[in-house]
């Protein structure tokens, strides 16, 4: 419990550096450090737990909190989107989750 607790605090301020800090420093968007520790924490976690499906939700939920809606113009309309990653890194998890569940196989049989 307390490592779970210990690594969304992590995630918490790894969200702060990337919404904040890092957008001002380059010129392009950089989305890849919270979608990069997404991935790697549910490659690399084991098949039976499902940390990595809430850890990549609410990543996705804080990443929408800090960064913004994500703004579209539609017609003459300006459509805004709350949620959007926090949707897509957990069907990304999601996704990981069920390819290694029915094709990595450990062991000899």
């Amino acid at each position: 419990m307390i490592k779970n607790l210990l690594i969304l605090v992590v995630f918490y301020f790894l969200i702060l550096l990337q919404s904040s800090f890092l957008p001002s420093s380059f010129n392009w968007p950089v989305l890849l450090l919270i979608f990069i520790t997404v991935i790697i924490s549910n490659v690399f976690e084991s098949r039976e737990r499902f940390f990595g499906l809430f850890l990549a939700f609410f990543s996705g939920l804080f990443l929408d909190l800090f960064s913004g809606s994500l703004q579209i113009n539609f017609w003459l309309f300006k459509v805004n989107f709350f949620g959007i990653y926090a949707l897509s890194f957990l069907l990304i998890a999601f996704f990981i989750k069920y390819f290694i569940r029915q094709n990595v196989r450990f062991g000899l049989y």
